[in-house]
């Protein structure tokens, strides 16, 4: 037998509890590096808390993590087996065929049993009857969910598409992304269109601050993936409530121009609104847009105006003679 071959563990054949450890071993020793960071979490207590508080932390918290890593490797190391066994939910009904059974019998058990709901009425004995495995039939009791093989394939073409465009159309893929945190109130235009050492500002913000809400860390998601817009070279247009749209990221000039959306508190109503307005009419001031919109508060045009959208346009269409 070949060294490659000795280096193999046959998980399919054979008794289990044996290879299922040989799975778990790496997980459980890395509870000794997890030791050494609640050593340096005494050290730091120390300084703050009483010795009680010390006791506590290194009595408990390693043996915790130890157990915890044990029957992490030990589940992960079932669901390898189980994978590697039955593969996708599309497999389970191909093989019963091809053992002999039912057509209508092997839809019916791929169906149960990618529900995580077992083996139906009679199956098993048909099974065992058309020689399928010990080890094939009592994985099937097992199995929580499967994949059909066309979602998996899915999941795994979007993954490349979705790199590919990062790479090679970078402020396409930045459009689309920042479009879909928009729409879930994730982009704030003031922190985010107006250089990096903001964004840089706002996650060490967002970081030191211990009561963050859901909110900040949807924000702070965002904020690190306009940190890395920046890091490539890439900068963002100024809203413009002539050339900005309601919720889209715009492309132009090697640059993305924010939707009105992006204002903080500005929602899809106003936006739209304030394209209908500029579609039918060019303002003269300020104070007409304001007349001509009337979905966008008072609040959100001081905001368009920090933000630039207004560009040179005066406050009031009033003339001055002297």
């Amino acid at each position: 037998m070949s060294k490659g071959k000795h280096d193999q563990v046959d998980m399919l054949h054979g008794p289990l509890p044996g290879k299922l450890i040989l799975f778990a071993l790496p997980l459980a020793l890395s509870s000794i590096l997890q030791q050494l960071f609640n050593a340096v979490d005494i050290a730091v207590l120390g300084q703050f808390a009483t010795s009680q508080d010390q006791a506590a932390v290194g009595c408990t918290s390693a043996v915790i993590n130890m157990f915890l890593n044990l029957f992490l490797g030990i589940s992960v190391g079932a669901n390898v087996v189980i994978a590697n066994a039955i593969g996708c939910r599309d497999d389970i009904m191909l093989y019963l065929i091809h053992m002999g059974l039912d057509p209508k019998m092997s839809f019916k058990i791929m169906e149960a049993v990618r529900k995580g709901r077992g083996l139906p009425e009679g199956a098993e004995e048909e099974m065992k009857a058309a020689g399928v495995p010990e080890w094939y039939i009592g994985s099937c009791k097992k199995i929580k969910y499967l994949f059909p093989k066309a979602h998996a394939t899915a999941y795994v073409m979007m993954a490349f598409r979705i790199a590919w465009f990062k790479v090679h159309q970078p402020l396409a893929f930045y459009a689309a992304y920042f479009y879909r945190r928009s729409q879930k109130g994730g982009f704030d235009e003031g922190m985010m269109c107006h250089g990096i050492e903001l964004v840089k500002k706002k996650l060490q913000e967002i970081k030191a601050d211990e009561d963050s809400t859901a909110k900040d860390d949807d924000l702070f998601t965002t904020l690190e993936v306009c940190y890395e817009f920046y890091l490539r070279g890439f900068s963002f247009a100024p809203i413009d409530i002539y050339h900005s749209h309601a919720t889209k990221f715009l492309i132009e000039d090697g640059q993305l121009r924010p939707p009105f959306v992006a204002v903080s508190g500005l929602g899809e109503t106003a936006a739209w609104d304030i394209m209908n307005c500029r579609d039918s009419m060019e303002f003269l001031s300020v104070e007409e847009f304001a007349d001509a919109c009337p979905k966008v508060s008072k609040t959100l045009i001081d905001q368009l105006q920090q933000a630039g959208a207004f560009g040179t346009l005066p406050l009031t269409s009033q003339l001055t003679l002297f």
